[in-house]
C-alpha cells in the first residue's frame, strides 16, 4: 500500500535547478506566449532544445497509474538498458516506488504545478547514480493537462562499481519539490 504523498505547499519558486535544468525549465515557460495557461503539446519542439533532447521524457496520462512514453532520449535509454517507447513509465520503476511516483505524476496535471526532484537509481554493479529530474505539464487539444515533458539529468555518481547492467531500482527519492509554474 503506498502512503499518501507527504508534500509541502506547492513553493512559489522552482529549486536551484542546474544550467541543463533550468534551460528546459526556461524553454517551457516561453512555450507559454506570457498567457499564464499551460502550453499544449503541440508547442513542444524537442528540436528547439537539441542539447537536452538525449535526456527528454514524454509521458501520457492514460489512467492514473498509466502514463505511456511517448518519446524517450537516447540518453535515457542508454541508462536505464532499454528502449521504452510505449511503455508505462510506472512499470520501469522499483515496486517500491510506483505509488509515490505515480502521485506526483498526478499531482503535475492535476494542479497543474511543476515538479523536481533529484533521485537515485542502483545497478546490480553497485553503482549508484543520482539524476535531477524536471516535470512540467503539457496540454492536450482540449486545453487539459494530459502530457508531461521531463528532462533526466544525470549528476554524481554516488557509488561505482563498473558501467555495465540495467538499474535495479530506478527512482528512488532522494529531493522533491513540486512549484508554480
Amino acid at each position: 500500500m503506498t502512503r499518501p504523498l507527504q508534500q509541502p505547499e506547492i513553493a512559489t519558486q522552482p529549486p536551484r535547478l542546474s544550467p541543463e535544468a533550468q534551460a528546459f525549465l526556461d524553454n517551457w515557460r516561453a512555450l507559454r506566449h506570457g498567457s499564464g495557461r499551460i502550453p499544449p503539446k503541440t508547442a513542444f519542439d524537442p528540436t528547439r532544445i537539441p542539447a537536452l533532447l538525449p535526456q527528454v521524457v514524454l509521458y501520457e496520462r492514460r489512467a492514473r497509474d498509466d502514463f505511456h512514453i511517448r518519446l524517450i532520449g537516447t540518453a535515457v535509454v542508454e541508462r536505464i538498458g532499454r528502449e521504452a517507447t510505449g511503455a508505462n513509465v510506472l512499470e520501469l520503476i522499483a515496486a517500491e516506488a510506483r505509488g509515490l511516483v505515480a502521485q506526483i505524476l498526478n499531482r503535475v496535471l492535476d494542479a497543474p504545478c511543476g515538479h523536481a526532484s533529484v533521485v537515485e537509481d542502483v545497478y546490480p554493479s553497485g553503482r549508484r547514480q543520482q539524476v535531477e529530474v524536471i516535470r512540467l505539464p503539457l496540454a492536450d487539444a482540449d486545453g487539459t493537462a494530459r502530457f508531461i515533458v521531463s528532462l533526466t539529468q544525470p549528476l554524481d555518481v554516488v557509488g561505482y562499481a563498473d558501467r555495465g547492467g540495467r538499474p535495479t531500482l530506478l527512482a528512488q527519492p532522494v529531493e522533491s519539490r513540486f512549484f508554480v509554474l
